[in-house]
């Protein structure tokens, strides 16, 4: 896995505990130290009662990062972990249509057939994390084309 989907990822549970713990002040620096922004929301969460310790979504995304990851300060990852923290659970038909792609533009742009990303759309099969993460990835750079 890249430290850029690591790092989307760091930005995932960040958002989540966000939207647990509203009250949650946050890390003046989450930006530019993710992983150290991510564990001290999670254990001020707790703390306060908001998010359990075994929270099943913390602990599998969590999981998924490398405890070596070197994070670079570069304006690009702090727009990646932005990004992740805005979009920490969003539905992947929604992914999908926010592209603005069709299904076999996105298909041929990530490496798999039309079919598979129709039956993502569907919820026929659950879309494996990593190709949502790149499918995100193609819905940012056509807002970032937008703006």
């Amino acid at each position: 896995m890249t430290a850029n989907h690591q790092i989307y990822i760091l930005g995932q549970i960040y958002g989540y505990i966000c939207h647990a713990h509203t009250q949650w002040s946050g890390v003046h620096n989450a930006y530019t130290k993710p992983m150290q922004a991510a564990v001290i929301a999670y254990m001020t969460a707790i703390k306060a009662g908001k998010v359990k310790p075994d929270d099943e979504y913390i602990s599998a995304r969590f999981s998924e990062i490398d405890p070596e990851l070197e994070i670079p300060n570069t304006q690009e990852l702090q727009g990646v972990f932005a990004f992740g923290q805005m979009q920490y659970n969003r539905n992947i038909q929604k992914v999908i249509s926010a592209t603005g792609m069709t299904q076999e533009e996105i298909a041929n742009k990530i490496g798999v057939t039309r079919l598979t990303v129709g039956r993502w759309y569907r919820g026929d099969v659950k879309c494996p994390a990593d190709k949502q993460f790149e499918i995100e990835l193609l819905a940012w750079q056509e807002d970032k084309k937008e703006v």
